[in-house]
């Protein structure tokens, strides 16, 4: 993998992984590793006192 991340060409996985967290309102990040790379996808989940679970605006 290229040591500039941003660099790098998106393949399949990444491509899969992105449309999926969009679809949950959630964020990725890639960060280069060595060896390898390290991908965190991170999705908050708001409660409304006395309410539901809901996804946070976009």
């Amino acid at each position: 993998m290229p040591g500039d991340v941003s660099a790098a060409k998106a393949g399949l996985g990444t491509t899969i992984v992105t449309a999926h967290a969009k679809q949950l309102y959630a964020t990725v990040h890639v960060v280069a590793a060595e060896p390898g790379t390290i991908v965190t996808v991170n999705r908050t989940t708001l409660r409304l006192v006395g309410g539901a679970a809901r996804d946070p605006e976009v």
